[in-house]
């Protein structure tokens, strides 16, 4: 048992005389609280580029060849100063999302802990799939797919990086 999940590594043992306020186990090398569910820290290892991924495949397998979803508009903007109209269909509202996705998951990369290294194993799983639907699947066949595929393959690169650079400069300052 561990006193403080969130220093677990350095934590004393847990007496049960001193009334422990929170008490924890180490199962499979994640922390689970006696109640036997997940930690918010798990759940912030699962890459959000596979929620967008799930969302182009429903709205895309959701479509009808007459009718296809992607390319339909979702919001149009007239932009005051020049009076131009910007129109945002879904193709664009998917790579500004995963614009801002990728933002989020090189902010996650700077994480060192084992929740990190489970993150970017899933990552380039999720590339993978990414790759496999743009390869063989010929709805997924568009550039916006492209776009998110290579999105997807600079979060897994980027991840990488980021954590093997903050890993050396742990590294430097140990010792």
């Amino acid at each position: 048992m561990v006193s403080n999940p969130s220093d677990w590594r350095s934590a004393r043992p847990c007496n049960p005389a001193n009334d422990c306020p929170v008490s924890v186990t180490l199962k499979n090398n994640f922390i689970q609280p006696k109640s036997g569910k997940p930690n918010v820290r798990t759940l912030l290892s699962i890459p959000l580029n596979m929620i967008l991924l799930f969302a182009y495949n429903v709205l895309v397998f959701s479509s009808t060849q007459e009718n296809y979803l992607p390319d339909t508009v979702i919001a149009s903007f007239e932009i005051p100063s020049s009076g131009a109209i910007l129109t945002i269909t879904w193709n664009i509202f998917f790579v500004l999302a995963g614009i801002c996705i990728l933002y989020v998951e090189i902010l996650k990369a700077t994480r060192t802990s084992y929740l990190a290294v489970i993150d970017h194993l899933l990552s380039l799983v999720v590339f993978v799939i990414f790759l496999i639907e743009f390869i063989v699947l010929r709805e997924m066949g568009s550039a916006t797919f492209l776009i998110l595929t290579l999105l997807s393959l600079i979060d897994v690169i980027a991840g990488f990086t980021v954590s093997l650079s903050t890993a050396r400069r742990d590294i430097a300052l140990d010792g």
